[in-house]
């Protein structure tokens, strides 16, 4: 099944195509890519309504993931909004 294309992943594409895009940015796309990815093999709509959640590797990589891109790596959580 291909993915929809919607202005959002259209941009994020061109963002990464351009280079616009941080490695942040980037591995928190790759995080969320796949949280959806097994949010839908798993038949729900958020994690939440999944048993495993508490002890799932890809959503607590997705956390890790917006973490990282919010303090662009540094240890701290100094965050740039």
């Amino acid at each position: 099944m291909s993915e929809i294309k919607t202005p959002d992943n259209i941009a994020q594409s061109t963002e990464v195509a351009n280079g616009t895009m941080d490695i942040f940015e980037k591995k928190l796309q790759d995080e969320l890519d796949s949280l959806k990815n097994c949010q839908q093999s798993s038949g729900v709509d958020s994690c939440f309504a999944c048993e495993k959640m508490l002890e799932c590797p890809t959503r607590k990589s997705y956390v890790s993931a917006v973490y990282e891109s919010m303090s662009k790596g540094q240890e701290g959580g100094d965050f740039d909004f």
